[in-house]
């Protein structure tokens, strides 16, 4: 009786870890993501970019390689909708950040109209 009760409780522990786990990095993610909407809200220019991999697969990412004042970039993030039907190598616009070009926000982001 004992021994089923210290299994039970191992996994429980795990499944909490596991869990806690999750949630931190979710959590961390949109930290990010909200730091990244400030920078570009703050002061930003609109440019072009070339797609250079976009999938749907188990979540919607996409890869974008974009120039600015002649130094080349990449931004992969993710994106809720693509209504244009944009592949690789197409052009697609991007808003990006005028004191740190890193920090980028596409045409596929739902945030992209809203400023």
């Amino acid at each position: 009786m004992k021994e089923k009760l210290k299994v039970w409780l191992t996994i429980v522990v795990f499944l909490c870890c596991l869990a806690g786990a999750i949630s931190l990095m979710m959590h961390n993610g949109d930290l990010e993501r909200n730091y990244n909407l400030q920078k570009v809200k703050r002061n930003y220019q609109i440019g072009k970019g070339i797609i250079t991999r976009i999938s749907s697969y188990k979540g919607h990412s996409i890869h974008i390689k974009y120039h600015v004042n002649t130094i080349e970039y990449t931004y992969e993030g993710g994106f809720a909708t693509n209504p244009n039907g944009l592949g690789v190598a197409d052009s697609i616009n991007i808003k990006y950040a005028t004191d740190s070009p890193k920090y980028v926000i596409s045409e596929l982001d739902e945030n992209y109209i809203h400023f």
